[in-house]
């Protein structure tokens, strides 16, 4: 059990439903999850979150230098050959305060090694991504040590089709940061790092992947099934709830709900993607779990005199499409999606309400080096109960229930029927020099909270890479953003990739 401390990065979908800007084609989208004949471990170029993905820095598509996105050596051997590529980084990060409490500072220090394999043999193989972290927080001290598997599959493939099976991590969406159409990944939002996608997560389960016409047809068909769906793990804002709130993350964990495992644990999703000429188009459907758990009131404790809460995943449906188009020196991507909850008659407002997420944005270079880009986001909540009228169980719940429905409204973006955002984003890549900037702010008009990420990368060698920036929030404490003050950090990185 511990003391209600912050929701980092689930922004992106608190206020609006959530590296440099992408700047692939709107084509490339569309074969997203189709088969990559020239990358013997299947990865595609993709995006985050989930579930929406936060809008600190996320982008649609994995860094480029992500050992998860790495292309195959251009040396690679012939067709039929066994190959096993190896690859990997080290990185090391700390966070430092730039927003009082001074007295209660939120510092973060930790350290990383990813370690990727990618044997293949003719048209199978697997993918085993692990990594492995230290973490110190001021909150809690030295700890966790953990080792997680990031992706661990098997494969096959032919010509047009390809099928996966083991843990998966398969982001789907076109927009910058705040994903509306990825359902089938999460977020680690308790670990703070400058590039979003090391926070991704996915779950275990199998895809299957079919373009009609040996692969030559426009028409990409992914089937998606999750034994065991992503779930994001919290980071809740300090102040957010009274001192007499505590935060008891009572989750099973994986092996613990493969044990329990049965149908209504369950998710499905299908995407038929559109490859156009110079455009490109996808509808999605959904039926699963939202990974984003929001709070509930677990029980009072009259000895200590504290509630208790604890995260609730609820079921969601949810049909959603997205697309991208280059019109000169322009791109211009889209996405949507209609999201129905188990509060979709809005009487509980403990659950998020059903609600439309909807992205719009352009992006065009300047000149040879810089990018900019613009977003606006509309979360619509067609219907909404006040937090007051939350229903409750006991006395207890009766007091702590307005409270709770009063945070998930803030944390997960139903505190209106409408809610307004917008973003922008400026980047700067000198590909000689290793230098690359980026400016990201985010302004949500409900709230009248923003954050602005800023952050430079020099890379001293090929392999070894500097960042140094700082995380800016900004509002009102009962706003999403306003909320993340005590986050307000500089940050610092050092990475190294083989």
């Amino acid at each position: 059990m511990r003391r209600i401390g912050s929701l980092a990065g689930a922004l992106g979908v608190l206020i609006a439903s959530g590296p440099a800007a992408s700047a692939r084609a709107g084509a490339a989208a569309a074969t997203e999850g189709a088969p990559a004949p020239t990358d013997p471990a299947g990865a595609t170029p993709e995006p985050a979150p989930a579930a929406p993905s936060p809008p600190e820095a996320s982008q649609p598509s994995p860094a480029a230098d992500s050992p998860d996105s790495s292309p195959p050596p251009a040396d690679s051997p012939e067709p039929g050959a066994f190959t096993m590529p190896i690859s990997g980084r080290l990185f090391a990060d700390g966070y430092v305060p730039l927003q009082e409490p001074w007295d209660r500072p939120y510092v973060q220090l930790s350290t990383s090694a990813w370690f990727r394999v990618d044997p293949s043999w003719k048209q199978v193989g697997a993918r085993l991504l692990g990594t492995a972290d230290t973490i110190y927080r001021s909150s809690a001290g030295a700890g966790p040590y953990r080792v997680r598997l990031r992706e661990g599959y098997l494969y096959a493939r032919g010509t047009g089709w390809e099928v996966k099976a083991g843990q998966l991590l398969i982001p789907w969406g076109v927009s910058d940061g705040i994903n509306p159409t990825d359902f089938l990944t999460a977020k680690d939002f308790t670990f703070f790092n400058p590039d979003e996608e090391v926070r991704r997560q996915g779950g275990a389960g199998a895809s299957v992947t079919w373009t009609p016409a040996d692969g030559s047809s426009p028409v990409t068909l992914t089937g998606v099934f999750m034994a065991l769906p992503a779930r994001s793990t919290l980071l809740l804002p300090p102040g957010l709830l009274p001192s007499s709130v505590v935060y008891a993350d009572s989750s099973p964990t994986v092996r613990q709900r493969a044990s329990a495992l049965g149908l209504d644990d369950t998710a499905a999703a299908l995407m038929v993607a559109y490859a156009g000429s110079g455009w490109d188009a996808s509808l999605i459907g959904y039926r699963g779990w939202s990974s984003l758990p929001e709070l509930a009131y677990a029980g009072f404790n009259p000895t200590t005199g504290l509630v208790t809460l604890r995260p609730v995943y609820h079921r969601i449906s949810a049909a959603g499409a997205n697309g991208s188009t280059s019109i000169g020196s322009w791109v211009l991507r889209g996405e949507a999606a209609y999201v129905v909850t188990e509060n979709d008659d809005g009487q509980n407002p403990l659950i998020q309400p059903s609600h439309l997420l909807a992205v719009a944005g352009a992006e065009r270079p300047l000149g040879e080096a810089f990018r900019v880009g613009v977003q606006g986001i509309w979360r619509w909540n067609p219907r909404l109960t006040s937090p007051q009228n939350a229903p409750y169980s006991d006395a207890y719940a009766q007091m702590a229930n307005p409270l709770i429905a009063g945070a998930n409204a803030i944390l997960f973006g139903y505190q209106a029927h409408s809610q307004v955002t917008v973003t922008l984003r400026a980047g700067y890549t000198d590909d000689t020099h290793l230098v690359a900037v980026d400016l990201f702010a985010i302004y949500n008009f409900y709230g009248r909270d923003s954050l602005i990420r800023f952050k430079v990368s020099h890379g001293l060698t090929p392999a070894l890479k500097l960042t140094l920036g700082l995380d800016r929030y900004a509002g009102p404490l009962d706003s999403p953003f306003g909320a993340m003050k005590p986050f307000s950090a500089a940050f610092a990185e050092g990475k190294f990739t083989f």
